[in-house]
């Protein structure tokens, strides 16, 4: 197997980071009440990927930088810091907290509150940067901003005008909140780390809907549906009348929320007993502090997740300590029928129904989510490669062109994340793999050229096609990156014992053990090594310098 596990798929997430988060989520959350200074203030947003941004300064007495950063009011942490970035913050001598800055605008973290983004499982904060570099006038994201923090402050936001205010503890007065929105809701609770909002549906069942800052879909819980199969409310409103109707301002996503929540528990709890195991092997005692909780329940069901599908239609301002809501609409409505026509498809995990949404909406927002949809759902059928090729190219169209390549090698990386799905999916990752090598010339990260082509050259190789091997083999170790330059050797050693090429072979395993290879290839290289040394001349040169260095 070739070096595919260094960039993984979407689906593919290492055991340290499920651990890390597994521990991490319970930690940030434990960590609240130590929260430093908060005055907060006025900021200035935009949305972007997504997300939520401010432009900020983040500074220590010994470290300043001019970024932004993503507020996400469902991030378990205080901070959590790009990886790259993290290595460079410094404090001072006896310095506890990071201050977050700008005109009128200051926030304190706590310096215990502040982990490495790779415990949340992916660094996001590089993907929005890399992605939409021209719309952040090339100033990085570098950290997000989350509910530990976050709690400590009401907050009015309104993303139509993009501004974000945080308020200090009372300084939002709940008549003047009151006075100065359309609807006002008490009943707001806070359960371990979320807010729920009061609200009601079909005829007046009452329920909750889960805050969040992050993420475009609102998500409707159908298993509370009368209509389950349908995935669709006649109506629903904020609080516990019928004066505010939400239900008119987009369209919701359906999905099996509480089996969906109960699965991620039950995965990390699985977690959890791996690491109090490991910890009892080591003589070490698990703390219970960070034992994983259940999922967040208020007092009655859930029936939504607040999207910015819905939350940027209305000015909110939102004070969870204190129990209330006001809203006030802004936009008359973001419904979308190519909303609607995705979650649809997508709930009900109909191929056919998300191909015909493609080719009614091939340029829609939803295109990519979709193309993920249909790609894992043929994994599950046997589709076609053509069949899957098909799908990724409506993510393709719809991509900018200088995202082609990576877009596409995401799906390699993807069918990469084990020996038992490249073994699966070999015709499928070789049909894609070339695909992706199609957009390279013309890549922001050409970069995963290289991991591509190795995986193409591992899995002719696999074939027994071995001068198509090593034809990308070879290709691969051209482009040259020294952190695979040992694992390119070792590949070109394979292809060419394969070929019946031993001097070749002997050579490149040689010089690949001398750059550093991993136990597992560092094994083969060697067995490698002794099964073609018997069949060369033992005039050769190679094995003359060998006997000379003793």
């Amino acid at each position: 197997m070739t070096n595919c596990l260094l960039r993984k798929g979407r689906s593919a997430l290492v055991l340290v980071a499920s651990i890390a988060v597994a521990i991490g989520s319970i930690s940030g959350v434990a960590q609240q009440q130590d929260s430093g200074v908060t005055s907060g203030g006025p900021l200035e947003i935009k949305v972007i990927g997504d997300r939520i941004l401010a432009r900020v300064e983040l500074q220590t007495q010994r470290w300043v930088k001019d970024t932004h950063v993503i507020i996400d009011y469902d991030m378990p942490f205080h901070m959590a810091f790009n990886f790259p970035v993290i290595r460079e913050l410094r404090f001072g001598e006896d310095e506890t907290t990071l201050k977050v800055l700008n005109d009128n605008f200051r926030m304190e973290i706590p310096r215990t509150g502040i982990f490495d983004e790779r415990n949340l499982g992916r660094q996001m904060t590089t993907e929005i940067t890399s992605r939409y570099d021209q719309e952040l006038e090339s100033i990085d994201i570098v950290a997000i901003i989350g509910w530990p923090a976050l709690r400590e402050y009401g907050m009015t936001l309104d993303i139509q005008e993009g501004t974000l205010v945080l308020h200090p503890e009372g300084e939002l007065s709940s008549s003047e909140v009151q006075a100065g929105s359309e609807k006002f809701v008490e009943g707001v609770e806070i359960v371990g780390g979320s807010v729920f909002i009061p609200v009601n549906y079909n005829g007046g069942q009452r329920g909750f809907m889960k805050m969040k800052t992050a993420g475009y879909h609102t998500v409707l819980n159908r298993e509370l549906l009368d209509n389950r199969e349908a995935g669709i409310v006649d109506e629903a409103y904020f609080g516990r009348d019928q004066s505010m109707k939400m239900s008119d301002m987009a369209a919701f996503y359906p999905q099996d929320l509480y089996q969906q929540w109960w699965d991620e528990y039950a995965a990390r709890k699985e977690t959890e007993k791996q690491i109090r195991e490991q910890m009892q092997e080591n003589g070490e005692t698990f703390p219970e502090e960070f034992a994983v909780q259940q999922p967040d329940q208020p007092s009655s069901d859930v029936v939504f997740v607040a999207g910015l599908s819905v939350i940027s239609g209305y000015r909110i301002a939102l004070d969870q300590n204190q129990g209330f809501i006001g809203l006030s609409r802004t936009v008359n409505s973001n419904y979308s029928e190519a909303d609607h026509q995705f979650y649809m498809a997508a709930a009900a995990k109909d191929e056919e129904k998300l191909f015909e949404y493609l080719e009614a909406n091939p340029t829609d927002r939803n295109v990519e989510e979709a193309v993920s949809e249909i790609f894992d759902l043929g994994l599950e059928s046997g589709a076609s490669a053509d069949r899957q090729i098909a799908a990724i190219q409506y993510g393709i169209d719809a991509a900018q062109e200088r995202r082609q390549f990576v877009y596409v090698a995401d799906f390699v990386f993807q069918l990469a994340s084990s020996q038992e799905s490249m073994d699966q999916h070999a015709d499928l990752l070789i049909a894609v793999g070339e695909k992706a090598m199609e957009y390279v010339a013309r890549s922001e990260s050409p970069k995963f050229r290289q991991q591509v082509q190795m995986l193409l050259g591992d899995r002719y190789l696999a074939r027994n096609d071995n001068q198509k091997a090593w034809q990308y083999f070879l290709s691969a170790a051209f482009n040259s990156d020294p952190e695979l330059a040992a694992f390119s050797r070792y590949d070109l050693g394979r292809a060419y014992e394969a070929l019946g090429r031993d001097r070749r072979a002997y050579v490149n395993y040689k010089r690949a053990l001398s750059q550093g290879l991993p136990p597992d290839r560092a094994e083969n290289a060697t067995q490698a090594l002794n099964r073609i040394r018997p069949r060369l001349d033992p005039n050769d040169e190679i094995l003359l310098e060998e006997s000379e260095d003793g």
